[in-house]
């Protein structure tokens, strides 16, 4: 899985990127285009998205903990790994 964390994406184009699973801690994604992008399952934790281009990005399970600028409205229900602890706790494992 790639990693990005703390990398400046300011203007970049990531337009149909497939970026499943990639970490994003910090980044800057100020003014980026990622029209289409996969960001199933991706760290956008403590990023800065603002005034990038999203439409029809996907951002399934992504992790956006205090992202500034992140969708809010990405999801609904449960992401995978609360899908997978309830899972657990209901068959009796840790």
């Amino acid at each position: 899985m790639p990693f990005f964390d703390g990398v400046d994406f300011t203007s970049a184009t990531l337009e149909k990127a497939l970026l499943k699973g990639a970490s994003f801690k910090g980044a800057k994604l100020i003014h980026a285009d990622l029209l289409e992008a996969k960001c199933y399952e991706a760290n956008l934790e403590n990023a800065t998205m603002e005034a990038s281009r999203i439409r029809f990005a996907m951002f399934q399970d992504a992790w956006m903990q205090d992202c500034t600028g992140c969708p809010t409205d990405w999801q609904t229900g449960e992401t995978v790994w609360q899908t997978e602890a309830t899972e657990r706790r209901r068959n009796g494992e840790r």
